[in-house]
């Protein structure tokens, strides 16, 4: 049943096949036992769910969690029952608009998204106890404060790739240039994947991470 939903998934990934491309020989290069993770999710979760050992997506728009676990019930179930994929639902009450954008102010957004969102992986490393993922795709909302807390539970040879990377690149390289370095970009025009790796000694806990992500916190994403 993996098979077929790696060869035939439900949904496909809202990717040009440049990026699907790039995608896949980024996962090509993980070791057995990979464990995933990635913020947004949609066709990239069966994509990646079905190529690695366990894959934890993290989905913050209501509508779009019902719409996943309703839809897609039967390849979600099979995933479940394999071991393949951890969903999370950051907040079922979190009242949010189109594309997930919360419909609040920034700052009260924070009480819905922080902790079950952006943050989430503390959560998941105190109950599950996993506290280092091989490979991190970055959709969805809060993408530059999402990027910046995996730090926290990944190394130098972590696989992290952001989507949209056009929007975020020059950001990410003028804040963050002690924190991440880029290895290299799908070649599609436009929309792009951007591959990062961890520079050697970057930490959550830097003082150019802690006053970035205290912005970007407060940021959706464009």
């Amino acid at each position: 049943m993996i098979a077929e939903i790696r060869r035939n998934p439900p949904m496909k990934a809202m990717m040009p096949p440049a990026e699907l491309e790039f995608l896949e020989k980024t996962l090509q290069t993980l070791h057995s036992g990979q464990v995933a993770l990635e913020w947004g999710s949609g066709g990239s979760t069966f994509f990646i769910a079905s190529r690695v050992n366990v894959l934890y997506s993290i989905e913050n728009q209501p509508r779009w969690c019902d719409d996943m676990e309703r839809k897609y019930a039967d390849a979600m179930n099979t995933l479940r029952a394999a071991g393949r994929l951890v969903y999370l639902c950051a907040n079922r009450y979190a009242p949010t608009a189109q594309f997930g954008y919360p419909a609040d102010s920034p700052e009260n957004a924070l009480k819905y998204f922080l902790a079950s969102y952006i943050e989430v992986m503390d959560t998941v490393a105190a109950l599950a106890k996993v506290t280092h993922y091989d490979f991190v795709l970055v959709d969805g909302r809060y993408r530059l404060a999402c990027l910046m807390h995996a730090l926290k539970y990944i190394d130098a040879d972590t696989k992290v790739l952001i989507h949209d990377f056009e929007r975020f690149k020059e950001d990410i390289l003028t804040h963050l240039p002690n924190t991440y370095e880029l290895v290299g970009e799908s070649p599609s025009e436009g929309q792009r994947l951007g591959l990062l790796r961890k520079k050697g000694g970057a930490t959550f806990e830097s003082e150019e991470v802690q006053k970035y992500y205290a912005k970007m916190i407060l940021s959706p994403g464009p």
